[in-house]
């Protein structure tokens, strides 16, 4: 297969690709092999038409037609590798010439990435702050363990703060109106200041209203900075009965046999998280470090596959209860800030000629597999299935670029409490 290349208006190239009569050939002998079973003409029985006579016939012509249908998706997106061409857009097939036992040709339009000239990407100064343990965080933890390990028991007394309350909240209007088939039923929080604290002193039985606020960062674009009213009906106050500090509880929570020695792995634990937390660190200032050094427009059309996708998974997510405007106009630039590290990044793989490998693929498959505790094998399937192994190509290329960029980094290790 030959591929040329040529530049249109910025943002656009066209492809001009030949193919070869032997390769076309080889496409479409299945779609003829498949139809031959089936195909009956005069002088033969239905599924002993020769090959070479059901080509030449009119079934032939029809078989070739479908087949081109199948087979030109397939050569464009092998023409795009060839080209080193990156579309955003799907392509506008056109000057398509075929005849029978000659060559293929026909030309794509297609918008493309932006093409990114990088340099000076290694040697980033960054500073690694690294968080020093202290027995105070290890206590921390081991008092986290030893309320996760309680005993809940319902208590007759006003609720106080960490106590557990099981409630019903209907949601209210701006107007304090209860909101039609907008109740959460047996919702159980816990108390602290930052949650439900209008319910401190409650009794079982009694309503009050409450505010709920929602993250920045919530999931849930729709929720995410926003504050909603509720109606709290209290339905039972829990404590929780906390375990004795002693080596029972160390075996009870852990494999240790001794509370020195669930301390130790606490603190291994921790030192362990820590170190990954600030090389997280280290690598989102390394991005925005590449985010100001390379000034680009992104593409609308790339922004708006962006948001498209976002808005498609969030809908898979939770049906009819998504608002598309508003995720939209929270998401945009968020949008185009991945797209321009991603772009970025690409470039850099590209200019450095970082790779990723088939065995590379099945290895990280077979990570997520056993971080999922599922089959390997069924994992690619379901991969495979929705066209997403290229996407974990891509993905692992840019980890492993980025990974290039911190051992070419300047990093200075800055200790703190």
């Amino acid at each position: 297969m030959k591929v040329s290349v040529t530049d249109l208006e910025e943002g656009k190239k066209q492809l001009q690709v030949e193919v070869s009569p032997e390769m076309l050939q080889k496409e479409m002998e299945p779609f003829y092999k498949k139809y031959q079973r089936s195909v009956q003409l005069p002088g033969f029985r239905k599924g002993k038409v020769p090959l070479e006579i059901l080509k030449k016939s009119y079934y032939g012509r029809l078989i070739r037609e479908e087949a081109l249908g199948e087979i030109l998706p397939k050569l464009y997106q092998k023409a795009t590798k060839m080209g080193r061409v990156k579309p955003i857009s799907p392509a506008d097939i056109e000057q398509m010439e075929y005849e029978e036992g000659k060559p293929l040709r026909f030309a794509a339009s297609v918008e493309v990435e932006p093409e990114i000239e990088v340099k000076d990407y290694k040697g980033l100064e960054v500073v690694k702050q690294v968080r020093q343990i202290t027995d105070e965080d290890i206590e921390a933890r081991i008092q986290k363990l030893r309320e996760e390990s309680g005993v809940e028991r319902v208590v007759e007394r006003p609720a106080k703060e960490g106590d557990l309350v099981l409630v019903d909240l209907q949601k209210l209007d701006k107007s304090g109106v209860p909101v039609v088939g907008s109740k959460i039923e047996n919702q159980l929080v816990k108390l602290t200041p930052e949650s439900l604290p209008e319910l401190f002193d409650a009794t079982k039985g009694e309503e009050r209203k409450v505010v709920l606020t929602y993250p920045e960062d919530h999931p849930d674009a729709n929720l995410a900075g926003t504050q909603e009213r509720y109606l709290a009906k209290v339905k039972e106050v829990r404590e929780r009965e906390l375990p004795a500090l002693d080596d029972e509880f160390a075996k009870d929570v852990s494999d240790c046999n001794t509370m020195e020695e669930l301390r130790e792995k606490i603190r291994s634990e921790l030192v362990e998280e820590t170190e990954q937390q600030a090389m997280k660190e280290v690598r989102r200032n390394i991005i925005e470090q590449l985010l100001r050094k390379y000034s680009f427009d992104v593409p609308e059309r790339m922004v708006e596959n962006s948001l498209s996708g976002l808005i498609e998974r969030m809908k898979r997510v939770s049906p009819g209860e998504v608002d598309e405007e508003l995720i939209r106009e929270r998401a945009r630039g968020e949008a185009i800030r991945q797209i321009r590290s991603r772009l970025i990044l690409d470039a850099i793989a590209e200019a450095e000629n970082i790779q990723v490998s088939d065995k590379d693929v099945e290895e990280k498959i077979a990570e997520i597999a056993q971080s999922k505790k599922t089959d390997p094998v069924k994992l690619k399937e379901s991969i495979a299935s929705e066209d997403r192994l290229e996407d974990l190509r891509e993905e692992l290329l840019r980890e492993r670029t980025l990974e290039f960029l911190v051992r070419n980094a300047k990093i200075t290790i800055s200790k703190v409490h």
